[in-house]
């Protein structure tokens, strides 16, 4: 568990402490208001326990209206507080309205909380998906940018300049009706490598054009695919 999110459940947990401390040395009407405040606050502290230990390692992801899961949680235990200790040290509000006020409060928050961690899940998994698409032109730029950089050859490093361009203008997307064309650019790929370390011109320029023309097709039938 990250520092910061023990920190928090730390401090959650003296204020927890504190606020029983206060409930119940400060003289105070066992009214019906004053348990419902009480049994609210108890819930709000345990609500941001459970919170911050559940956005551990997530909290960056997602917010709402740009306040985080933490943040959230932190806001609604502080107006519960702040409306426990009116319910239950101001005998005159009626029961009905500490509950009322106290239900809608705690729901609004709870709901807005939930709805950061759905949509939290839901953006990881299209991230995840995007990333995983986008592999193989990743993967063959790192291939290239790594024989440019042993290439000792000016003519074989403008050669590698121009494929690393069309490999950086191609679509990155991937999708498994594409495997047979991206497994012939990788074959390429694995040729073109000993031409570049063996300092074969001409053979770099072949392989070079044949890779081209492979991403071609493949830039081609990707725009079939959409």
């Amino acid at each position: 568990m990250k520092k910061n999110t023990l920190v928090e459940i730390i401090i959650a947990l003296v204020g927890l402490i504190a606020f029983n401390i206060v409930a119940f040395c400060v003289p105070h009407l066992p009214t019906l208001s004053f348990w419902i405040g009480y049994g609210f606050c108890l819930l709000a502290f345990v609500l941001e326990i459970i919170f911050s230990a559940l956005a551990f390692g997530n909290n960056k992801k997602t917010s709402f209206m740009g306040l985080s899961v933490i943040q959230l949680s932190s806001i609604y235990l502080i107006l519960q507080v702040i409306f426990s200790f009116v319910c239950m040290f101001v005998p005159v509000i009626p029961g009905w309205v500490a509950l009322i006020v106290s239900a809608v409060l705690t729901a609004f928050f709870v709901i807005q909380i939930l709805s950061v961690f759905i949509t939290r899940n839901i953006v990881g998994g299209i991230d995840e998906k995007v990333k995983n698409q986008t592999i193989f032109i990743r993967f063959l730029s790192v291939e290239l940018e790594t024989m440019a950089a042993k290439s000792t050859d000016q003519a074989i490093s403008a050669e590698l300049s121009k494929i690393k361009e069309a490999v950086r203008y191609s679509d990155p997307m991937s999708n498994p009706a594409l495997q047979e064309v991206e497994s012939r650019i990788s074959e390429q790929c694995r040729i073109l490598e000993y031409a570049v370390t063996s300092n074969q011109l001409e053979q770099v320029k072949m392989i070079c054009n044949q890779i081209g023309l492979l991403l071609t097709e493949r830039n081609q039938k990707c725009k079939l695919l959409k």
